[in-house]
């Protein structure tokens, strides 16, 4: 598409474009999906801010509108999951001084854990789980990075945070 090439190479014209055409179609999806109207607007401009940022990872086997649901999903998904996590409450004699060495001997003994623990991976759960956590991808960013089907990289990703489940809490 020569639109998506345009907005690759940064033209504003192109952008604007793509924008008119496709924002009203995952404004839609995300009001189905999110039922919360207070973050549809958000979330839609995170949506076209990827496609702005990273129009060249559009694979040229999955239509535009497909990819911005992928990407729409995902950032609902996160921001659902922001919602309903509450914050847990302080008290108001909780302060924690990093400088204490208990708390830097219990965060040098946890990453230590958890470092076995992705060494304990196999390679292709840890990449997968790296590329999430780590560099912010999408499951369909992973899958194009990797070049296996998204769905493989989720149940990849599922299987790693089951063994690090059961490895960190033993």
């Amino acid at each position: 598409m020569v639109l998506l090439q345009q907005v690759a190479a940064q033209e504003q014209y192109a952008f604007n474009t793509l924008y008119s055409r496709y924002a009203p179609h995952v404004r839609n999806y995300l009001t189905r999906r999110l039922h919360q109207p207070e973050l549809i607007d958000d979330i839609l401009q995170e949506v076209m801010l990827v496609l702005w940022q990273h129009a060249e990872r559009v694979p040229a086997t999955v239509s535009l509108l497909a990819w911005l649901y992928g990407i729409a999903r995902h950032k609902a998904q996160k921001a659902w999951t922001r919602m309903a996590t509450p914050p847990l409450p302080r008290s108001e004699h909780e302060v924690i001084d990093r400088n204490e060495p208990e708390v830097q001997l219990l965060r040098q003994e946890y990453g230590c854990t958890l470092n076995r623990a992705l060494d304990a991976l196999p390679l292709y759960e840890r990449t997968a789980l790296m590329l999430l956590v780590r560099q912010g991808y999408s499951p369909q960013e992973i899958a194009v990075a990797t070049g296996v089907p998204a769905s493989t990289v989720r149940t990849r990703m599922a299987r790693a945070r089951q063994r690090l489940r059961t490895y960190v809490v033993t």
